[in-house]
């Protein structure tokens, strides 16, 4: 998705005009030139045109994992439009363990590693860029090890965004948020990693946990092989 697909795709109804769109669209551009964003810039498009569409919810718009803060502060500039508050669980730490990683064979070929720390940003760096950049006051900062604080996180979110890395993380969360979402898209942001799919897409895990076969993915809605259009690493699991 890039930003003239995005503004053109208005509804019109409600909050969701083309001015809107085109508001949001030059704001996330501004904020990836003052902060180190670490996704494609169609990521942020798609979730907010899904919030857009789904006007009439009331929940949170939930993030995990912030670094940061790049995406906190496009988020939370459409959950402010739509009158929503936003939460985001971080550590501030970094990742917790190592890791090696491998993308799928039709992107260029990376095989990287993960380094405990990485991606460490402090909460008052994260707070500043909110403050300067994006919606501060509809935001709350939940931090800690996200397997733990997710526990106590009793919401029904209007839109979960998931970019943590780390496999077992990503799976505690899906675990408590899935049956909450009230939309019905739960987005993830390592598509490109063949590792974490594979076992996110776990029919197994699926089925212990939910009963359900894996859901459809929003590649397949798209006809793309992984990631969104306009994105490597976006994806979503799409609820029946």
């Amino acid at each position: 998705m890039d930003y003239n697909y995005f503004i053109e795709a208005a509804t019109g109804d409600g909050k969701d005009s083309k001015e809107t769109r085109r508001l949001l669209a030059d704001c996330f551009a501004d904020v990836s030139t003052k902060i180190d964003c670490l996704h494609c810039p169609g990521d942020p498009l798609h979730m907010a045109d899904d919030a857009l569409r789904n006007q009439s919810l009331d929940g949170p718009i939930v993030e995990f994992g912030c670094f940061q803060g790049g995406m906190s502060c496009k988020l939370s500039k459409v959950a402010s439009i739509l009158g929503r508050k936003m939460m985001i669980f971080d550590s501030f730490a970094g990742l917790r363990e190592n890791g090696t990683y491998e993308t799928f064979p039709t992107i260029p070929q990376m095989l990287g590693t993960f380094r405990k720390g990485q991606f460490a940003c402090g909460r008052d760096v994260v707070e500043e860029n909110l403050r300067l950049h994006g919606a501060h006051e509809v935001c709350e900062l939940i931090e800690g090890p996200i397997e733990q604080t997710i526990q106590q996180a009793e919401i029904e979110p209007s839109l979960v965004f998931i970019d943590v890395d780390i496999v077992s993380t990503a799976l505690c969360v899906i675990k408590k948020m899935w049956p909450r979402i009230q939309n019905r898209k739960l987005f993830t942001h390592e598509a490109c990693i063949k590792g974490y799919m594979e076992q996110v897409c776990d029919k197994n895990w699926w089925w212990l946990f939910f009963r359900t076969e894996v859901p459809r993915l929003g590649s397949e809605e798209w006809g793309t092989e992984f990631g969104l259009p306009g994105s490597v690493c976006l994806n979503y699991f799409l609820k029946p």
